[in-house]
């Protein structure tokens, strides 16, 4: 057990710096009002290097990772993180006319319930993905964390958020 949380951390630290490379910002507004926050980090080396990862709740897409960070806006309600699905487009090749183009699709089961409430942030923390090719993954709290998130790239929304305004989700 014990090495198995010192891969993890080691895995979570390298993978830090390793996401997507996305010049795309999630437009937030300068307060939380009548909608509630989503946060999370997902680490999962592979499928964060290119393209876009969609993040799929309540088996809609509600947005893409940047940086390997979901900021997602919600209504308030119960929701579940169903999974994140990465599409990647291969080679192309034609013949007699027709274009074939190799897409590889990854999908990485969550399925995390957590809830929205008006004026707040639901954390759910870092999610690590251990094995690209199979599926579970590990669940970190970082408060701390995502406190700092929000204050370097949301700093108008996150002044406007009192101490008790950012909670873990509950559960796994």
């Amino acid at each position: 057990m014990g090495k198995k949380i010192v891969v993890l951390l080691t895995l979570l630290v390298l993978s830090g710096c390793a996401g997507m490379p996305s010049n795309k910002k999630v437009v937030l507004p300068e307060k939380l009002t009548d909608k509630g926050l989503l946060v999370a980090q997902i680490h999962h080396g592979d499928i964060m290097m290119y393209g876009d990862v969609l993040v799929i709740i309540n088996g809609v897409s509600q947005g893409t990772l940047q940086q390997g960070s979901i900021t997602i806006p919600l209504k308030p309600g119960r929701y579940t993180l169903d999974r994140i699905h990465h599409e990647s487009r291969g080679s192309s090749s034609s013949f007699g006319g027709v274009t074939v183009t190799e897409v590889n699709i990854r999908k990485k089961p969550i399925q995390r319930n957590f809830e929205i409430q008006a004026g707040k942030v639901t954390n759910l923390g870092v999610i690590v993905f251990p094995d690209p090719d199979k599926s579970g993954y590990y669940v970190f709290a970082n408060i701390k964390e995502s406190k700092a998130y929000l204050k370097h790239h949301y700093p108008v929304l996150s002044a406007s958020l009192g101490e008790d305004d950012i909670m873990m989700a509950d559960g796994p």
